[in-house]
């Protein structure tokens, strides 16, 4: 029944299994095929939300970075001469104004950046848990896995079937 095509990992099904417990290869062709796949994207979406987390802080950074230049801005007198970076240069004689509005467009862009990032976050979290409740109740009707102490967590919804 095992897909050739799919590329179990079994450190990630003893990962996923409460407590943890070593499969054997034969346990691991009895699983069900709709599992395997729920599993593989598990993996997938692990990955994006790693890659979306660094991303998030990497955006942070930069609002972070804005603000604190536009903050040093305001303490700075209105003729005063500004320098600005492009690229790997500095330009010098840059209003102060046009510097500030561009700070202040850099700032909201990344905010925007940021928040879609959180909400495409915020849907993967879902999903990811989805998979893990049902990858875990699939693995324990299997006698794969046992079930947690506290059963409030398990999903009793059988997708399997």
């Amino acid at each position: 029944m095992l897909n050739r095509n799919l590329s179990l990992n079994p450190m990630l099904i003893e990962k996923l299994i409460k407590p943890l417990c070593l499969i054997s290869p034969e346990a691991l062709k009895m699983i069900p095929q709709k599992v395997q796949k729920d599993i593989l994207e598990y993996q997938k979406i692990e990955a994006e939300l790693q890659y979306i987390v660094q991303q998030k802080y990497q955006l942070q950074a930069k609002i972070n970075e804005a603000e604190n230049a536009i903050n040093l801005l305001h303490d700075q007198p209105a003729d005063a001469v500004i320098y600005k970076a492009v690229g790997t240069v500095m330009v010098k004689g840059l209003n102060k104004e046009s510097v500030e509005k561009d700070l202040i467009d850099l700032k909201e862009t990344q905010s925007l950046r940021l928040k879609s990032i959180e909400k495409q976050e915020n849907a993967l979290k879902e999903r990811f848990e989805t998979l893990e409740k049902n990858i875990n109740n699939a693995l324990k009707e299997m006698g794969l896995a046992q079930s947690p102490k506290n059963n409030e967590n398990i999903d009793d919804t059988d997708e399997y079937n």
